[in-house]
Order: structure tokens, then C-alpha cells, then sequence
């Protein structure tokens, strides 16, 4: 039987994430029942696009669709906390792009309304569930390259910053952002006995570098262009998704880090 998607805004990113999913080969594990956004207009136009029958002008029309399993809701950030609310409280498993919530209120409200609904919620961190970081976490678990003692990341978001951070054992990380300048967007994890590399684009990678090795996770092609780097790698997440629902992952919520 089908998971069955609502999606929640007409955006860049629900555009992507639609189109991802569909791309699957496995027809049949994923159908997108319906689209709701704050335009009707808007919502009818995502629906033509992308073969959905059924297009709403409110959330709480959406929310109220009995033939709505599951919700990706790819809001502004600032409405993530309302639309999933409203969700999960009649009756929806959420997926929540991020950021999951504004703050940690919000986002405590919303794991205890998960399970006291008994319902589903998971933050799209999407990166965790391609194939190349799940071969790190492999690498890494198995001692490729020893005990990890310090990691090193830049990426573009927000505009300058940059982080030093210490843990237990002395193990440090240092962590950079600039949206001024290009950096150079990737990953290194340094260990006692070698280094992994994940090049640019660190977030939806496609290959993983160690001292002896260099692994390819080439992404498949979408049925239609996308907007943003790798977005055929959004269906990642559907799929985990997917399989927590099969595996009766009521009233959880789901830690993508």
C-alpha cells in the first residue's frame, strides 16, 4: 500500500521534494494525494504540475483530508511551528523541513503533541540518509580512521560565522559559514589513523574520500529539473520515512542527526 502525501506550500522546495519522490523507480510506494497553500491559485498550479487531484487554498482544509497519511511541510520556517501543529492534531504524521521550530518551546510542544496524538514527526535533515553518509557513519563506526578527534566544515549559511567547539577526550571541531564569499563546502573528519572527505556539497553528497579510498554515489535523475543542488536526494528522506511508518513508528519522533 502507498504512503500517502499531503504537501504544504507551493514553494521551491516542495517542488523539488515532489519531484524527487516521484522520480522513485518503485512505483507505487509513494502517492501525492493532495497540495494545500495560501493561494488556491497557487496550490491548482503545483496540483496541474505535478498530477495531484486534489489542491487546497487553506492548511485546514488539508489537515481535515482523510486521505492524507503523511505531511512534508516546506513553509517559510516562521510557520513551521503552526501548520505542523495543526497537523499533527488532526491526525497527521509530519515531516518538517527545517528548521524544525523557531526555538526549544516550540519545538518541545510539538514532540509532545506527537505522541500524545500518537502520530509520526520527523526534521527533513535530508543529509543524513544519502548513501554517502551512511557509509561515513560506517567508516567511522568500524575504525577506519581510528578515534576521531577533530572535524572541520564551511559552508555558506549565515552571512559570517565561525565556531570552535570543544568535547570530552580533547576532540574539538571548528565550524564556518560566510555568505560573502564562495568556501569551499566541505567536510573533513580527522581520526588517529586517517581523514575522511566529503567535497562540496557536503549537505547532498555523491562521494566520500578516505587516505586509501574514493566512493561514487551518483544520485538518479528526477522526471523534471529541479531547483536546488542534488534535490533527487530529497527522496531519501521520504523513504526513511516510509519505512519508519511500516515499522509501526507511532507516537516517535524521529532524530535525523
Amino acid at each position: 500500500m502507498a504512503t500517502k502525501w499531503g504537501v504544504v506550500s507551493a514553494g521551491k522546495i516542495c517542488h523539488d521534494f515532489v519531484t524527487a519522490v516521484q522520480s522513485i523507480p518503485e512505483g507505487g510506494q509513494h502517492e501525492f494525494v493532495a497540495i494545500a497553500a495560501r493561494s488556491l491559485a497557487s496550490a491548482k498550479e503545483f496540483a496541474s504540475n505535478h498530477n495531484i487531484p486534489k489542491a487546497y487554498g487553506s492548511y485546514e482544509e488539508l489537515a481535515k483530508d482523510p486521505d492524507v497519511e503523511v505531511v512534508y511541510i516546506g513553509t517559510v520556517a516562521s510557520h513551521h511551528f503552526a501548520v505542523g501543529k495543526l497537523m499533527l492534531e488532526n491526525g497527521k504524521h509530519v515531516l518538517m523541513e527545517k528548521p524544525f521550530a523557531l526555538n526549544l518551546k516550540q519545538a518541545k510542544m510539538l514532540i509532545e503533541i506527537a505522541r500524545r496524538e500518537n502520530r509520526f514527526l520527523m526534521e527533513a535533515v535530508w543529509s543524513r540518509f544519502f548513501p554517502a553518509y551512511k557509509l561515513l557513519m560506517e567508516l567511522i563506526e568500524k575504525g577506519t580512521i581510528g578515534d576521531v578527534v577533530h572535524v572541520n566544515v564551511k559552508f555558506g549559511v549565515d552571512i559570517t560565522m565561525n565556531s570552535s567547539l570543544l568535547y570530552s577526550n580533547n576532540r574539538t571541531a571548528n565550524i564556518a559559514s560566510n555568505a560573502l564569499a564562495e568556501f569551499p563546502n566541505d567536510l573533513v573528519i580527522t581520526g588517529t589513523k586517517g581523514h575522511i572527505r566529503i567535497p562540496n556539497p557536503f549537505w547532498c553528497p555523491t562521494t566520500v574520500i578516505t587516505d586509501e579510498n574514493k566512493y561514487e554515489f551518483p544520485l538518479p535523475e528526477t522526471i523534471n529539473p529541479c531547483n536546488f543542488t542534488n534535490s533527487s536526494g530529497l527522496r531519501f528522506e521520504a523513504m526513511e520515512v516510509r519505512e519508519c511508518l511500516k515499522k509501526g513508528a507511532l507516537g516517535k519522533v524521529k532524530n535525523p542527526f
